[in-house]
């Protein structure tokens, strides 16, 4: 049975228990020897168990060092097709953060939270917490997962929130901004961070019109283009993706063309842009901003080299891309992630959008917007009192659209003809617009132009 003492001039009690292999060992206590009994039976129990053979591998776990099992996490990320540099960053952040943890069951939510706040008050956001917490608790996932804890120690703690301590709010560089960055890094004779002017170029275009980040691009190799392809293509591999998996995105003609130039003057066999350039690329980036004389902030928005994935997803948000569409292309979990965190819109981009609604100003409310043909096309009609049988008549519009000037001219007494050319057809008889209905409030009618469609009597 184990005994509980307190030698003279310490504070702490002590423990002695028999070990299974009948040995005795003395174990530190607490000041309260009540606590110290009930370690003690803890201990002792334990060690029965271990002597029937009952342990499980997470008390085995329990007795190793922390270091031990960190080691092994990394051989398992290693393991899992990670780059080295992935491994590294994710491993010394949980170093980082179970500081001063020696065995599994030091990884206590309050240490862990103790050493956040003193992250925090040394100036790290919350972006950096939330990266340390996200591999603390992956390793606490892992040990679990390989019967190394009973249970997930840190499954307590959560996220801080980014939105309220957002430090480093990213800004869409626009079409004309792009065009100078290119042209400023495609002139310039300078070498940074071991790429020179052109390779530079072809750097900046391929992220704006791809939205690959930069561990992609680093990892892109000749053979990944696939330019004589329909469609051309890029491909980043499973092991260098952001979500673990092959990703295959199509590439603008523009592009295209800058690659067949470019391509030709790099190694076949090596990276297209090799070098230790990644973890420097914002620096190298603002000098080349700097050449062309695109200011770095604005409106309190930065631009760096992950804003080219910003400037992508937000000029397709620009062009009118579906938002699923531009969720793919830009190989986000979710909708939210690409339309309210990679979406930048400006002031002048929602105002374009307000002056898209109707004019609600008493000379036109007679003017009904009866929709769309082509890309640009728009028609307009106006209504007036009717002719002299009192059924309404489409007075004659132009609109401007482009350099073609397009007028339309319709009757409603063309309704009765459609009908008959329907019934001509075998197809149901449409409802529309009857006699003898006088002045109508509001009047919409196909915006097919005669002689074209399913109406035409050509």
């Amino acid at each position: 049975m184990a005994s509980v003492f307190r030698p003279k001039g310490r504070d702490k009690y002590r423990i002695k228990y028999r070990t299974p292999d009948g040995s005795y060992r003395v174990v530190v206590g607490f000041t309260d020897r009540a606590a110290t009994l009930a370690k003690a039976t803890e201990l002792e129990r334990r060690a029965e168990r271990e002597a029937a053979g009952l342990t499980s591998p997470a008390d085995d776990a329990a007795r190793l060092p922390l270091e031990d099992h960190v080691v092994a996490f990394e051989a398992a990320l290693r393991g899992r097709g990670n780059t080295p540099e992935h491994v590294a960053r994710h491993v010394s952040r949980v170093r980082r953060l179970l500081l001063g943890c020696k065995r599994v069951g030091d990884m206590t939510p309050s240490r862990v939270q103790g050493v956040l706040a003193e992250m925090r008050a040394k100036g790290a956001g919350a972006t950096t917490l939330n990266n340390h917490l996200v591999a603390a608790k992956g390793f606490a996932i892992w040990l679990v997962r390989n019967r190394l804890a009973p249970d997930d120690p840190l499954a307590g703690l959560s996220r801080f929130n980014v939105a309220a301590d957002r430090r480093h709010v990213r800004r869409a560089l626009d079409a004309d901004e792009l065009s100078d960055l290119i042209t400023a890094a495609r002139q310039s004779t300078e070498t940074i961070h071991g790429l020179d002017g052109p390779a530079r170029a072809a750097l900046y275009a391929t992220a704006a019109f791809t939205g690959l980040r930069a561990g992609e691009l680093r990892s892109l190799t000749a053979a990944s283009f696939a330019l004589d392809a329909d469609p051309p293509t890029v491909t980043v591999k499973a092991m260098y993706s952001k979500h673990r998996r092959e990703d295959r995105l199509p590439l603008h003609p523009d592009l295209v063309a800058t690659l067949r130039a470019f391509l030709p003057t790099r190694s076949p066999f090596g990276a297209v842009w090799p070098g230790a350039w990644r973890p420097l690329a914002c620096p190298m980036l603002r000098s080349d901003l700097a050449e062309a004389g695109i200011p770095v902030e604005v409106n309190g928005r930065v631009a760096d080299f992950h804003g080219l994935r910003v400037s992508f997803i937000t000029a397709l948000s620009r062009a009118g891309v579906h938002p699923r569409t531009a969720m793919e292309l830009a190989r986000h979990g979710s909708i939210g992630l690409t339309m309210s965190v990679y979406t930048k819109l400006e002031l002048h981009d929602t105002a374009a959008a307000v002056a898209m609604l109707p004019n609600l100003s008493p000379d036109s409310r007679a003017d009904v917007v009866t929709g769309t043909e082509g890309d640009s096309e728009r028609y307009h009609r106006r209504y007036q009192k009717g002719d002299s049988t009192g059924h309404p008549v489409v007075r004659r519009d132009t609109a401007r659209c482009g350099k073609t000037n397009i007028g339309i001219a319709r009757s409603a007494n063309d309704c009765a003809g459609l009908r008959a050319s329907d019934s001509a057809r075998g197809e149901a008889t449409r409802g529309g617009l009857e006699p003898p209905m006088r002045e109508p409030k509001s009047l919409v009618l196909p915006i097919t132009p005669p002689g074209i469609g399913p109406h035409s009597t050509k």
